[in-house]
């Protein structure tokens, strides 16, 4: 007999790079309809399920391309940064209802979407391994982030605390020729 909804785990990613002279308004829209617009749709009914019945936990996977916008992605970190920064507004809230909310910003996971990038991808996940890293933590009841790889995460976490003229120099470095 079905008694209410234990968890909503938010797992949506759409990607496609692109340079400046390749911008699609359709690939943009589509990316922000997913990574973020999508939450957002379902947000409202879910938070007044889960405020009736006074527990629940939300999961959203975001991304560690939120922390720092990384050449031709732009029109993924972009809404990703945007659902994880909805999170950080309305966790206090949820908490107060019995709602926990957690994001997931893990980094670069072997896929069909990674397949798409030119360019190396430090600390690169098979599926496999970023699933059990993230089922782990789940288990944990993790506090409001679980993030992985380490790596990766101090290496995009510094890119946001430098300055911009440091940070951005270091990105040029990842633009194709």
């Amino acid at each position: 007999m079905f008694d209410g909804l234990d968890c909503w785990f938010y797992n949506v990613g759409l990607y496609q790079p692109m340079r400046i002279g390749e911008w699609n308004w359709q690939s943009f829209v589509q990316m922000n309809k997913a990574n973020y617009l999508g939450a957002v749709a379902l947000m409202q009914p879910l938070q007044q399920r889960f405020a009736e019945q006074g527990h629940g936990r939300w999961v959203w996977n975001a991304s560690l391309a939120a922390y720092f916008g990384l050449p031709y992605g732009g029109g993924y970190s972009a809404p990703k940064a945007a659902l994880v920064n909805l999170a950080e507004s309305l966790q206090p809230e949820l908490a107060q209802q019995g709602i926990q909310l957690q994001i997931i910003n893990h980094g670069f996971v072997r896929t069909r979407l990674t397949a798409k990038n030119e360019f190396d991808m430090p600390s690169l996940l098979e599926p496999e391994q970023a699933a059990a890293q993230i089922a782990k933590a789940l288990d944990k009841s993790a506090g409001f982030e679980i993030r992985c790889p380490f790596k990766l995460r101090v290496i995009l976490s510094l890119l946001k605390v430098l300055p911009y003229r440091w940070s951005l120099a270091l990105t040029r470095k990842l633009l194709r020729n």
